[in-house]
Order: C-alpha cells, then sequence, then structure tokens
C-alpha cells in the first residue's frame, strides 16, 4: 500500500499540517491576582450584609406602613431573588463568562440597593429587594468558583 508524499510545506515538524498539535498560547490576565482577590472578596462581603440587613428592613418600612403580609414578603423577598440569581447566573456565566458575569451581577445588586433605598411604597421596595437578591444570589456562586 503506497503513503502519500505530502509537499514540504504541508509538514510541521514531523506532522502533517492537518495534524499538527496545537499549541496552547496562555494569556496574561490584565488584573492583578491582588486586585482580582479584594474585587471577589467584596462580592462576597457585600453578600453576607445585604443577607445580615434583612433583619432590619422591617423597622425602616414602618413609614411605608406595610401590612402583616407585606412586612414578611419584605422580608422574605431579597431571598426569592436570591434563588433565581443563584439558579440563572451559573448558566449565564458559562456563555458570557464569569468576570463579565460578576460585574453584572454587581451592578444589578447595586441597582437593586439604591432602589430599595428610594423605596416609596411597600410593593417598590418588594420589587427592589427582589432586584438586589437576583444580583446578591448570582454574585455569592459566581465569586466563590471565581476565587477558586
Amino acid at each position: 500500500m503506497a503513503q502519500a508524499v505530502l509537499p514540504r510545506a504541508a509538514l510541521v515538524g514531523p506532522f502533517p499540517a492537518r495534524c499538527a498539535p496545537r499549541r496552547i498560547v496562555a494569556m496574561a490576565s490584565p488584573v492583578s491576582p491582588v486586585v482580582f482577590a479584594i474585587a471577589t472578596g467584596i462580592g462576597l462581603l457585600t453578600d453576607k450584609y445585604m443577607l445580615e440587613a434583612t433583619n432590619y428592613v422591617e423597622h425602616y418600612a414602618v413609614q411605608m406602613k406595610p401590612s402583616h403580609q407585606q412586612t414578611e414578603f419584605i422580608k422574605s423577598a431579597m431571598y426569592a431573588g436570591a434563588i433565581f440569581g443563584m439558579v440563572t447566573m451559573g448558566p449565564i456565566s458559562d456563555f458570557i463568562g464569569r468576570r463579565a458575569s460578576l460585574i453584572a451581577c454587581s451592578v444589578v445588586t447595586f441597582v437593586g440597593a439604591m432602589l430599595s433605598v428610594c423605596a416609596w411604597s411597600a410593593e417598590a421596595l418588594i420589587a427592589a429587594r427582589i432586584i438586589t437578591g437576583i444580583g446578591m444570589g448570582g454574585e455569592y456562586p459566581l465569586a466563590s468558583t471565581h476565587s477558586a
């Protein structure tokens, strides 16, 4: 059985061009590892702060005169959003990248927190806390896996 003779230009080292081993080029990270660790730590710290602040939110909502059901939902709205954020941001980060997802979650958390501060009614506060929870819930697993 005769073997095909490839022209010299088609050879890469001892291998034909179509079988050449691929070279993996490591890209230098534009972010220092120290900055990376601090940013990830801040993400985890804000998540824990938001969870602890949930215990005090009902004291700030007194002027809105929420009903008993609204008061309970104000306290639990962030957890509902967090579950949604945890479930959705993992798969989304597989497509757009962990760093971009972590930044997006930080922005969503910030926007939700600012909306919570500016809430004009109990319903607006509940919606803002759900938004905050989505960002916070997505940030928690992303920061953990990003630092690993």
